[in-house]
């Protein structure tokens, strides 16, 4: 089941005073149980990005008769501007991100190009797990900065006959948020689209930037912050806290005197089925790439 409805933050409210008001909205509303929150800004949602378009997206569990957020996320897509992007990306990776896992993506705006997953989920502390989707028919140059961003995260690789070759398995150094800064960054230099997630192994918080367009002022950023994944992280006021500050420090954004639209999915389906929450993974090796 599904329902919808307005809110309007007050003039003193951060992101978490806004979450209880949606939550309080939809149990008065909707007989108790809570599912699936999202909110929707409902000024920001206009196609030439004047104002950034921002989503939060709650997931709610019990334990027991205690209620808990289960998984949080909060996702900005916004023109680049004046943003020095290096200092936020660098911010949302540290803050955010995690070095288990690392899913980089190249394109040229459209739906093929360049996918690589390197995870560390071995017992081997040092031995990856690495997963390569070719660009089929990809120009020489673009193969080159793929190439040159697989060498910045530390996977060894091969080009032959203009196509990329990794090894599906390899022990070398973990991967770094500075290298994962790196190799995106090499992908944007050349021109190219790019996407990054960066998680932690088991999956508690994860983050994903992307740019798409000319690396200038005109660019649109996208970035979503998530925490709370896995059944036992439990999300608390600190997180929301530390979402607020990331994004107000950065690109100016705050929860209060704004209005949201509010969605509320409960009784069935996956929101409301009890099982573990999927936010932040919908992203993973780029479904869902908008």
């Amino acid at each position: 089941m599904q329902s919808s409805a307005p809110l309007e933050s007050g003039p003193d409210d951060g992101l978490h005073a806004v979450i209880l008001a949606a939550a309080a909205t939809c149990e008065k509303r909707d007989g108790g149980a809570l599912g699936r929150i999202e909110l929707e800004a409902a000024v920001g949602a206009n196609e030439d990005l004047r104002e950034p378009h921002l989503s939060v997206d709650i997931d709610f569990a019990y334990q027991g008769e205690r209620r808990v957020m289960a998984a949080l996320e909060v996702r900005v897509i916004t023109r680049q501007g004046s943003t020095r992007t290096d200092e936020l990306f660098r911010s949302v990776l540290q803050s955010f991100g995690g070095t288990g896992l690392t899913n980089l993506v190249a394109d040229r705006g459209t739906s093929e190009g360049f996918d690589v997953t390197v995870s560390f989920g071995s017992k081997i502390p040092f031995l990856s797990d690495n997963l390569l989707l070719p660009w089929d028919g990809a120009d020489p140059r673009d193969v080159e900065a793929f190439s040159r961003a697989l060498t910045a995260l530390g996977i060894r690789h091969r080009i032959s006959n203009n196509e990329l070759r990794v090894p599906r398995r390899q022990l070398g150094g973990r991967v770094t948020a500075d290298a994962q800064l790196a190799a995106y960054r090499l992908l944007r230099e050349a021109g190219l689209d790019a996407a990054l997630y960066a998680s932690r192994i088991p999956c508690t918080q994860a983050a994903r930037i992307e740019a798409s367009g000319p690396d200038d002022a005109t660019a649109v950023l996208d970035i979503a912050l998530s925490r709370g994944l896995t059944s036992g992280y439990v999300c608390t006021a600190r997180d929301a806290d530390e979402m607020q500050a990331l994004l107000s420090r950065h690109l100016g954004i705050h929860f209060s005197s704004r209005s949201f639209i509010v969605t509320h999915s409960f009784g069935g389906g996956p929101a409301g089925d009890g099982g573990p929450p999927r936010r932040g993974l919908r992203w993973f090796r780029n479904a869902g790439k908008r």
